[in-house]
Order: structure tokens, then C-alpha cells, then sequence
């Protein structure tokens, strides 16, 4: 829980950092937007890969091997 906080903190911190730098680089506004925007996927991106690349766990995989629906979570 403490490194999701982390991250968001980070986030919080080097999104504006990274807007100002792309502004004093002299990118016009116009454009600059689309580039912040288009860094964004990029995280974003890797988060969907990896995530498609980890394994089940043991309690998701044997229900389902054995026909059972897996169970939902409760909300």
C-alpha cells in the first residue's frame, strides 16, 4: 500500500515537471498537450503488458480447471 502511495506521489510531482520542461524546451502549447498526453500511454502501455504476461494464481486456476465459475470478489 505504502508503494502506491509512493507512485502516486511521484506521478503527482513529475507530471507538472515534465510539463514545464516541455514547455521551457519551446514547444508551443498547441503541441505540448499532445505530447503529455502521448507520454501518458506509455506507463499505461506497459502496466496492460505486464499485466497479460503474469501468471494466475492457484486459488483462480483450479476452479476453473475443474468447470467451477471462478467467484467474484464481493462487490
Amino acid at each position: 500500500m505504502t508503494t502506491v502511495v509512493a507512485m502516486q506521489v511521484l506521478g503527482l510531482v513529475m507530471g507538472p515537471l515534465a510539463a514545464l520542461g516541455t514547455l521551457w524546451a519551446g514547444v508551443p502549447p498547441a503541441w505540448a498537450w499532445r505530447l503529455l498526453l502521448s507520454w501518458g500511454t506509455i506507463p499505461a502501455a506497459l502496466a496492460f503488458h505486464l499485466r497479460r504476461q503474469m501468471a494466475e494464481t492457484l486459488r483462480f486456476t483450479l476452479p476453473v480447471q475443474r468447470g467451477a465459475r471462478p467467484r467474484s470478489a464481493g462487490w
